[in-house]
């Protein structure tokens, strides 16, 4: 399977490792390959095994981005509902609070897909009214205020600073997963791809292109498509 993408790594290195064992080993044991700098076969499956560790970590970042996305998700619907129902006990008791007009200054409820920042915006302004009907303490409204779930204002500000945590936490996580992402391409191809396609040409530069061992050669790229060029040979596939 040619180098195509992160699905595909292992098995098309995997394959180039098989075939160079099989040149060392059977084909040429005298003269084994040893690219520029040194680089064999062994180096090769070192560095299979460095990407086989960053694809297994990187495996790991994208599930805990994933879990913290989903928990983040829940939060935000438990913030909703809350600040649905602060709306609407504020509404029940906004005609008793004549010094300020509590109604026109209740935060609307925020859409499932909310931006953290307007979220923790709409969080402060309920906090902020909570409190002030606190302050004015009228007889008629309980103190503390409860909701009709039996909310109070400490639970808000509790749930509201999990989502906060669990916000930061998965925008930590993004980037941590984001930068191994970038090494393992780095990894990839910057280091293993220019080796396998300086490994194709030297076996093809020490056999005659009917040995089966060149017949054999693992591709890097996906075939292209046969032109006038490819059928006469001037461009082939590597």
């Amino acid at each position: 399977m040619p180098l195509v993408n992160q699905s595909a790594y292992h098995e098309c290195i995997c394959a180039f490792i098989e075939h160079w064992l099989q040149y060392d080993q059977k084909v040429n044991p005298a003269f084994p390959i040893v690219l520029a700098g040194g680089f064999d076969c062994d180096t090769l499956i070192a560095d299979l095994q460095r990407l086989n560790e960053a694809q297994a970590l990187l495996l790991s970042l994208v599930l805990k981005v994933s879990q913290l996305a989903g928990q983040r998700d829940i939060h935000v619907e438990i913030l909703r509902s809350l600040i649905a129902a602060f709306n609407l006990t504020a509404r029940a008791y906004g005609p008793l609070l004549t010094s300020i007009d509590l109604v026109a200054c209740l935060p609307p409820v925020p859409p499932v897909r909310t931006k953290p920042e307007r979220m923790k915006q709409l969080c402060t302004r309920v906090n902020f009214l909570w409190q002030q009907i606190h302050d004015l303490a009228h007889p008629e409204i309980p103190t503390p205020l409860i909701l009709s779930g039996g909310q109070t204002q400490e639970q808000f500000n509790a749930a509201r600073a999990t989502l906060e945590d669990i916000s930061q936490n998965l925008v930590a996580a993004q980037l941590e997963a984001r930068r191994h992402r970038l090494e393992r391409d780095h990894l990839v191809k910057n280091r293993i791809k220019p080796r396998l396609i300086e490994y194709r040409a030297r076996i093809q530069s020490v056999l005659h292109p009917t040995h089966p061992h060149v017949q054999t050669l693992p591709l890097v790229y996906r075939p292209r498509k046969a032109t006038a060029r490819t059928q006469t040979g001037e461009n082939p596939s590597v």
